[in-house]
């Protein structure tokens, strides 16, 4: 199994991947400053400032900030996830390279998990150096130019910083396996791909109406997320080595 998770960690090199986790960061990078900015957003429009005055409290600590950024993290990291497990799974188990595959003297539940396991480690690690750079760079130079004014930056904020880029990247990757289990049962890369962009959208919105509540009952829900999808992710991983298995036999 180690022998086969080199073999796939050589064969796919996170290199080819940092043009995107660069590209994805930058954009992140812009959009928390967006919403650093939202607190001082005036207009002569009454329902407009009415609307800013009300979620001004969101946007005025480093915490929720964070937790918002990681959200939409989540969501292009879960379509990025889905992508490598489309890459390294769906088509070699759906494809012509499946006659391949069938042809090698191992196991084939076995080369599919080494190929789990890849996949997996790639979408966290990814989503893991992204949020570093983003964040990095926001609360570095927010120590020099500040523009969230109703907080500061602390040992704490670094913490759930922290604490939520690990929550979100399981969630997304998790979001990744499913989609790969939809993509795997239908034998379809498109299937995969949607269901991983629809999925996180619908959960990104109600994680992020979560925050407009309070944000430690968010960081709760956002374990429990966590862990369920994680179950979940686990129990189809689980259903399809076993059909994998059953290929041999075919």
């Amino acid at each position: 199994m180690i022998k086969l998770f080199s073999l796939e960690l050589r064969r796919n090199p996170m290199k080819r991947n940092l043009l995107t986790i660069l590209a994805v960061a930058a954009f992140l990078l812009g959009l928390t400053y967006l919403f650093a900015y939202i607190p001082h957003k005036s207009s002569d429009i009454a329902i407009e400032m009415a609307i800013v005055n009300a979620i001004a409290p969101v946007f005025s600590n480093y915490r929720s900030i964070a937790a918002l950024t990681s959200i939409l993290s989540m969501v292009c990291f879960a379509v990025f996830s889905a992508a490598i497990f489309n890459q390294l799974i769906i088509k070699d188990f759906t494809g012509k390279r499946l006659y391949l595959l069938l042809s090698y003297p191992i196991k084939k539940s076995t080369i599919f998990l080494a190929k789990v396991i890849t996949a997996t480690a790639i979408s966290i690690l990814a989503m893991l150096l992204c949020n570093t750079l983003v964040f990095a760079i926001f609360y570095y130079i927010e120590t020099l130019f500040p523009v969230v004014m109703g907080d500061g930056i602390s040992i704490g904020v670094f913490e759930d910083t922290v604490k939520l880029s690990l929550l979100f990247s399981v969630i997304s990757t998790a979001i990744g396996i499913i989609s790969m289990w939809a993509g795997f049962i239908k034998r379809s890369s498109q299937i995969t791909l949607i269901t991983s962009f629809a999925f996180s959208v619908v959960l990104s919105n109600l994680l992020g109406f979560s925050l407009l509540a309070d944000l430690s009952a968010a960081m709760s829900g956002f374990i429990i997320f966590a862990l369920v999808l994680l179950v979940v992710a686990i129990i189809l991983t689980a259903g399809l080595t076993r059909r994998v298995n059953q290929m041999e036999v075919e």
